[in-house]
């Protein structure tokens, strides 16, 4: 729904008129065309940006020297998830929207990806199960759950200490 890709059950979705949305999906990395290089996928999506600037992008998500012409027929799970993370990131979007953003990263992957998130300067919403990435990068939390929202300014940590002791906030009912 935040997407735009599916209506509403009930209620508005509004978007500002200027706000840029960049979207990850979980299965993104499954759509690349098999003949392409990684060069070619970045700079189908950013055709405003020289192939350095695309050098220096794809090597904050670890594909360096001779990898950018790699094609993405050869590229692992986890090495296609951080080539469709950094499709997003060449834009200025004011919000991006991440579906389970580390699934298939390893370590420094996922390192890598938190360091990108703690330097974007917009709105971040992301859906994840990984508890480290959710404690690292959250400053609000909303569980889901029995078609109620729960919400809780702060951490992970503290939106679990809240929830043990009751004080979560309900924001909507279904």
């Amino acid at each position: 729904v935040l997407v735009g890709s599916e209506e509403t059950q009930g209620g508005i979705r509004v978007v500002g008129d200027r706000v840029s949305i960049g979207y990850y999906a979980q299965d993104e990395g499954a759509w690349f065309r098999a003949g392409e290089s990684l060069l070619d996928v970045i700079l189908a999506t950013s055709p405003e940006l020289t192939q350095g600037e695309v050098r220096s992008l794809l090597a904050r998500f670890r594909f360096r020297g001779d990898d950018v012409f790699k094609s993405v027929a050869a590229l692992s799970g986890g090495e296609r998830a951080r080539l469709a993370m950094a499709r997003v990131f060449p834009k200025r979007h004011h919000l991006l929207l991440l579906d389970e953003p580390t699934n298939h990263l390893d370590i420094v992957s996922r390192q890598a990806l938190l360091e990108a998130l703690r330097a974007y300067g917009g709105t971040l919403v992301f859906v994840s199960h990984d508890r480290y990435f959710i404690q690292e990068i959250a400053t609000r939390v909303l569980e889901v759950r029995d078609e109620r929202i729960l919400s809780y300014p702060g951490s992970y940590e503290d939106f679990l200490a809240a929830k043990a002791q009751g004080r979560l906030v309900p924001v909507s009912a279904g």
